[in-house]
């Protein structure tokens, strides 16, 4: 496995930048936790920007949610990052992902988290290039809904394991 380098976020944000001092944009990583075991405080970044020195974006996200809150979730209002390949939450909270613009071929999603909503996406997923779709794990399927996916050409499939 990867040495992914990991950001920690305690309290909201407006906006939070990181760029990998290489030129390897999809074989990149990045760990991401919100929040603490103890943080009863959802978090919100208004914007996630992620990418490598060539401004490729990172392969891979993972995100591990914090949250003692009933029913609140973490926010990342805007997610940046047009080359994540894979994108997986985990931990005790939930994440909603507002808009999110992608360039890839593939993207997976895999919400192995034990909170009650998981992983959502509020606003819209815009992927111009993506012809495969692997939603890994989706437990709450209800909030992530394809028609906020807009795909120019042809998507060929969407795989749900």
């Amino acid at each position: 496995m990867p040495f992914f380098p990991t950001l920690f976020i305690n309290s909201s944000v407006p906006a939070v930048k990181y760029k990998a001092f290489d030129n390897h944009g999809a074989s990149d990583g990045v760990n991401l936790i919100l929040g603490t075991p103890t943080n009863a405080t959802p978090i919100t970044i208004g914007s996630l920007t992620l990418s490598d020195l060539s401004n490729n974006g990172i392969g891979t996200l993972n995100v591990i949610a914090y949250d003692t809150v009933p029913f609140a979730h973490h926010t990342i209002t805007t997610l940046n990052d047009l080359g994540l390949t894979s994108l997986t939450v985990s931990g005790t909270g939930d994440l909603a992902i507002g808009a999110f613009t992608d360039n890839v071929k593939t993207l997976t999603l895999t919400d192995n988290s034990t909170s009650t909503y998981g992983l959502s996406f509020t606003s819209s997923i815009t992927a111009p290039n993506l012809t495969t779709l692997n939603t890994g794990r989706l437990r709450q399927c209800r909030r992530f809904h394809l028609h906020w996916i807009t795909c120019s050409g042809n998507t060929n499939s969407i795989h749900n394991k």
